[in-house]
């Protein structure tokens, strides 16, 4: 049947370009297909737009100018969300996305071969999706016009075959697949003590009329958040030391002054954040009630970036890491990769 016969196809295609369509269609018949003729591009996406004819919709070849009988250029066209999904995927960020932008689907967020009891490589599904199926159709199709090769011969003599992306070898530890969650939520109730000290100390000072008696007798405002600062930067201590040991034994291979800096630079965050709230609110059980419940929101916003984080682009991925949890995040999934390696 010659099914884009009756198109108005541009002047460009005169050279064979019913033919190969034509063509086509026997290949993709011989996948047990039904082909679909339209004018244009816009009345394909206005049919496919369609929630009739959409769930019937497998995918779209559109042919480009065709300048000469050997150069051939065309695009596929398919629904922007996974269809064929298996159920454990129904959950994941990444089911719902082709993921073009990225050479390794999902970025390298582990040392280790993602999804390794799948032959497809998992998500994106490229196989599953007859992506392939559809692009090999159309190549077998334009190889044998142009070569004039005989239809069956040259389809039952070539197999389409995919080959997993290539991965390095790499060092396996179960801890870490767990790390980039449970860290960052170590992390953020080991400071929840000293913010918690440092709101209703201060607090406490400015309610009690301590701080201004202070000052009558001639005490520099530096000096008295100094002193608080290092009192408080002692007690934190404990926390970093601990958080120290805990990084070194799950990262051996990473240099000691790099988690010292990274935890310090964490503590000095959680210090910070408990001087704001106190000299924003002056009564001692609301500020460090309000302190430790902003303390731990800070951290609610890291879960939705985290399983999104593959949606935004590099400026906002580091405007992000303006929150405190989303920085430990990032640097606990570096971690993670580079000591798989």
């Amino acid at each position: 049947m010659d099914t884009f016969g009756g198109l108005s196809i541009d002047h460009t295609c005169r050279f064979g370009a019913i033919v190969a369509l034509n063509q086509l269609c026997e290949t993709v018949k011989w996948y047990e297909f039904k082909v679909k003729g339209f004018a244009s591009e816009d009345d394909l996406v206005r049919d496919t737009m369609d929630l009739s004819t959409s769930n019937r919709f497998i995918g779209a070849v559109i042919f480009d100018d065709i300048e000469t009988r050997h150069q051939w250029s065309y695009t596929l066209r398919f629904r922007y969300y996974l269809r064929n999904l298996l159920p454990e995927y129904f959950t994941s960020s990444l089911a719902y996305n082709w993921q073009t932008s990225t050479v390794v689907p999902g970025g390298i967020r582990s040392a280790a071969l993602p999804y390794p009891n799948l032959a497809d490589g998992g998500l994106p599904a490229y196989w599953r999706e007859l992506f392939l199926s559809l692009q090999a159709a159309v190549d077998w199709t334009l190889t044998e016009m142009m070569g004039e090769t005989e239809h069956n011969n040259y389809l039952t003599r070539f197999n389409l075959v995919m080959q997993r992306f290539p991965y390095p070898a790499h060092h396996t530890n179960p801890l870490y697949s767990y790390a980039s969650i449970l860290l960052p939520i170590c992390m953020t109730i080991s400071f929840m003590i000293s913010i918690l000290y440092i709101s209703k100390a201060i607090s406490l000072d400015q309610e009690n009329g301590i701080k201004e008696y202070l000052f009558v007798m001639g005490l520099k405002t530096w000096a008295y958040w100094l002193a608080h600062f290092i009192l408080n930067a002692i007690k934190s201590l404990v926390a970093i030391a601990l958080l120290s040991f805990v990084f070194c034994f799950l990262f051996p291979t990473t240099r000691f002054e790099i988690i010292i800096i990274f935890v310090l630079l964490y503590g000095l965050n959680a210090l910070l954040f408990g001087f704001a709230v106190s000299a924003v609110f002056s009564q001692g059980s609301f500020t460090s009630l309000f302190a430790v419940i902003g303390w731990f929101l800070l951290y609610i916003p890291s879960l939705y970036f985290q399983n999104q984080e593959d949606t935004y682009n590099d400026k906002q991925k580091m405007a992000s890491c303006a929150l405190p949890s989303m920085a430990s995040i990032k640097m606990i999934q570096i971690l993670v990769t580079l000591e798989g390696q």
